[in-house]
């Protein structure tokens, strides 16, 4: 999935929006504390890991008598919980959150193969833009990216 979006829209809505009905094959999600968004965990739902950090004031999200926790909040409730008792950094080191810079690399490939600017003008066009420009940057990586295997 791949959406070009103005500053005015923000991370966790747009992404709801793309991953709406396309998380059965997805294992897990890592994501800045921008993913932590009730909407946006909903749409991963229960069997996709999430592993986002929750911000520095949050609080557990409990049962009530009339509204009992929804199944996609227990792994916020798990993280807010684990980094109560240990600290942020550790939850960090538990859930392989460094993984997330992967997507920094990608970002840095693409500007590095084409260039930070846009050609086109228009937002519309500018989304096509950027939308060709990643499957040519799928196809470059198929071909030219090394298969590596992990030695036993």
């Amino acid at each position: 999935c791949v959406d070009l979006t103005t500053n005015s829209q923000d991370d966790a809505s747009i992404a709801t929006k793309m991953l709406k009905g396309k998380t059965e094959k997805l294992k897990s999600f890592r994501g800045d504390g921008a993913y932590d968004d009730f909407d946006f965990r909903k749409t991963l739902g229960k069997t996709v890991r999430q592993i986002i950090p929750p911000p520095k004031n949050a609080v557990l999200q409990k049962n009530t008598i009339k509204k009992p926790l929804p199944d996609y909040l227990e792994q916020r409730n798990e993280a807010v919980n684990f980094i109560n008792k240990q600290n942020r950094k550790q939850w960090k080191i538990q859930e392989s959150y460094h993984k997330r810079s992967l997507n920094e690399v990608v970002m840095f490939r693409y500007k590095i193969t084409f260039g930070g600017n846009m050609n086109a003008r228009k937002i519309e066009n500018q989304q096509t833009e950027v939308k060709i420009k990643c499957a040519i940057l799928n196809k470059y990586s198929r071909i030219t990216m090394p298969i590596s295997v992990k030695a036993a």
